[in-house]
């Protein structure tokens, strides 16, 4: 059991007895979720509303995230650990103690990964997030309250960024990332309006040479601002905009893959994306969509359509254990799809048998 490489909190811990499970553990990659501990790590003071962004009258609580680390890891650990995960699981962020950043980098200097969505990340503590581990490969920092990335191009090995939230404005130093394949811009949820950072995105004119795979989800991006994107892209293969305005979306190259939710058809592609990645938020979303895609009467669907809501189930089959233990709406979905279909049971074209024995037998 000291060989466990991998150890995921993914749900709120308030008790020091679960976190104490990784003390004896060898682990190179480490999620904590919203890490709350009752009390003992916690500090009273007043938000500052200059340096936190978030403006509050009352006490808050910084928690002492380097504590943490520093009681429950062990050496082995402290040495190893690659990937840390502290991205909030709830609408709960933390504030973490003043020099969290510069001890953290001391204490886990192999850190090449580090996801801090959703937490009440300050502008100074971006900055020295950026100068403290310049070796970062991955970052993911959706849904925070600063408003600026300068300073990211001192990430010279960056891969990956996941970024935007109602906050952020200032993009310009993105443009520096020689090596970003990897950039993330999704939404919230559908909005006909646009974050701002995506919105500069768009209108800068400018290039990320290194771009292989862009996601844009949950936006009100549209047919003419992505396709503003790709023209400056050399490099972009993979283009993710679920949840968008987009409609019948043809990118520029052949070659080039995008991952849309505008028809049953691409929902199901949607769908197997989101599998692969476990997104079971992106999942239920995707589902709900097809539901009311469908809820034209059987016998006015084409067979096509038909044929593609079988293959929906079958794809659903390969992780419906995963869906079931999730907090997905799964079973009122599949409940609602078995009442539609029993309704048009007349439909000479569609075989009810034939459906039946796939809800049955494949997914229930």
């Amino acid at each position: 059991m000291n060989n466990l490489s991998k150890m995921n909190f993914n749900c709120l811990t308030d008790f020091e007895s679960d976190i104490a499970l990784i003390r004896n553990k060898n682990i190179e990659e480490l999620g904590l979720g919203i890490v709350r501990k009752n009390e003992i790590n916690f500090v009273e003071t007043v938000a500052d509303p200059l340096q936190k962004t978030r403006v509050t009258d009352e006490a808050v609580k910084l928690f002492d995230i380097v504590a943490l680390l520093e009681n429950n890891l062990n050496l082995e650990s402290k040495r190893k650990l690659t990937k840390l995960d502290l991205s909030s699981r709830s609408n709960m962020g933390v504030i973490f103690e003043n020099g969290w950043v510069s001890s953290i980098a001391q204490l886990l200097p192999s850190l090449t990964s580090l996801k801090l969505a959703g937490q009440l990340i300050a502008l100074d503590e971006f900055c020295a997030i950026c100068t403290n581990f310049p070796h970062l490969v991955t970052l993911d920092i959706r849904e925070t309250f600063f408003t600026s990335l300068e300073g990211i191009s001192k990430l010279a090995h960056l891969n990956e960024l996941t970024m935007g939230s109602t906050f952020l404005q200032n993009i310009d130093d993105i443009y520096k990332l020689r090596n970003l394949k990897y950039l993330y811009i999704r939404g919230i949820g559908r909005n006909d309006d646009l974050f701002a950072a995506l919105r500069s995105f768009i209108n800068s004119g400018k290039s990320l040479f290194a771009l292989e795979e862009f996601d844009c989800s949950n936006n009100g991006i549209t047919n003419e601002d992505l396709k503003s994107i790709e023209r400056r892209q050399p490099k972009l293969k993979k283009i993710i905009a679920t949840g968008t305005l987009l409609n019948n979306y043809a990118p520029e190259k052949a070659s080039s893959k995008i991952i849309t939710d505008d028809t049953i058809a691409s929902c199901l592609e949607a769908l197997t994306y989101y599998q692969e990645i476990c997104d079971h938020k992106e999942i239920e979303k995707i589902m709900d969509k097809i539901l009311r895609k469908i809820e034209t009467p059987v016998e006015e669907l084409t067979k096509e359509v038909q044929q593609n809501l079988i293959r929906t189930f079958g794809k659903l089959k390969k992780f419906r254990r995963e869906l079931l233990s999730s907090n997905c709406a799964v079973a009122s979905f599949l409940g609602e799809y078995f009442i539609l279909y029993i309704r048009h049971r007349k439909d000479a074209h569609f075989s009810v048998d034939r459906f039946n024995h796939c809800l049955l037998n494949d997914i229930m």
